[in-house]
């Protein structure tokens, strides 16, 4: 079985603009019945605690598909 990766990302709305914005997070990595989460930034501020995971079949300055 081959290994699927996807992005953990966050939706943050401009405040200033009405525009979205994607911050990815880490991935997750799924390898049979193994699945691995590698975090490289937690986001500060506001925020609601969700994060979104999106196969990694998109450019990171993409949207995710179907949001």
């Amino acid at each position: 079985m081959s290994k699927q990766v996807y992005n953990v990302v966050r939706r943050r709305e401009s405040q200033k603009e009405e525009k979205v914005f994607w911050d990815k997070h880490g991935v997750m990595i799924i390898d049979g019945d193994k699945i691995r989460l590698r975090l490289n930034s937690f986001p500060v501020g506001e925020w609601d605690g969700w994060f979104s995971i999106y196969p990694r079949d998109y450019q990171d300055n993409e949207a995710p598909p179907n949001e």
